[in-house]
């Protein structure tokens, strides 16, 4: 940012009887050079507090999104959807905070959202959406969390026939939530190795 400080310069005309070889300079007219340093660096100090203000509220402007905008957006850039905005669930996703949100659209899809902690609030990385029907259930979705680059973990998850208990992934009992009026099955898993999923038989 470039502050331009203005000094108001008095404007007075020459009359015929100053000569311009006498007469004071106008700058030192307005300000005494002993007592006009001293304001400098409160100024100077002004200025730069102002600068890191408005550079703050920028950053925290074009990073911060919130999940239930950010979501009723990619519902709308899919053939124009709406979302169930009661059935926002959001998950931490390892342990440098960021989230996995969860929300459905009143069509029957799942949006899930990848958001990526920053100074300040939170950026999307990227999003998965599919659709809930017989075809689906029981099949398992595997989403890759990266930070900067590196695998952190994965985002194993599906839909659950009714009254169906909850699988196994990779030897342990998944987490199952009910939103939407569905049932999702997830679990986080290494990303070193793929998911072994078990599901209970009668």
């Amino acid at each position: 940012m470039i502050g331009i400080l203005i000094i108001p310069i008095q404007l007075s005309s020459l009359t015929a009887e100053q000569s311009p070889t006498t007469r004071r300079p106008i700058l030192e007219q307005t300000i005494n050079p002993r007592t006009g340093k001293k304001h400098w660096p409160a100024i100077i100090s002004s200025l730069l507090l102002l600068s890191f203000i408005l550079s703050g509220s920028v950053f925290l402007l074009v990073h911060y999104r919130d999940p239930q905008t950010t979501m009723a957006r990619i519902a709308m850039q899919n053939n124009h959807q709406t979302i169930d905005a009661k059935s926002i669930v959001t998950l931490s996703a390892d342990q440098n905070h960021d989230q996995v949100v969860l929300d459905y659209t009143k069509n029957n899809h799942l949006i899930v959202q990848f958001q990526q902690r920053v100074f300040g609030g939170y950026v999307t990385r990227g999003y998965h959406m599919s659709a809930v029907s017989a075809h689906t259930l029981n099949r398992p979705y595997q989403l890759e969390n990266k930070v900067a680059g590196k695998p952190i973990n994965n985002f194993v998850y599906g839909f659950l026939k009714p009254k169906q208990t909850a699988p196994t992934i990779n030897g342990k009992s998944a987490t199952v939530i009910s939103q939407h009026g569905q049932r999702l099955f997830y679990a986080f898993t290494s990303p070193a190795k793929s998911a072994q999923i078990q599901f209970q038989t009668k």
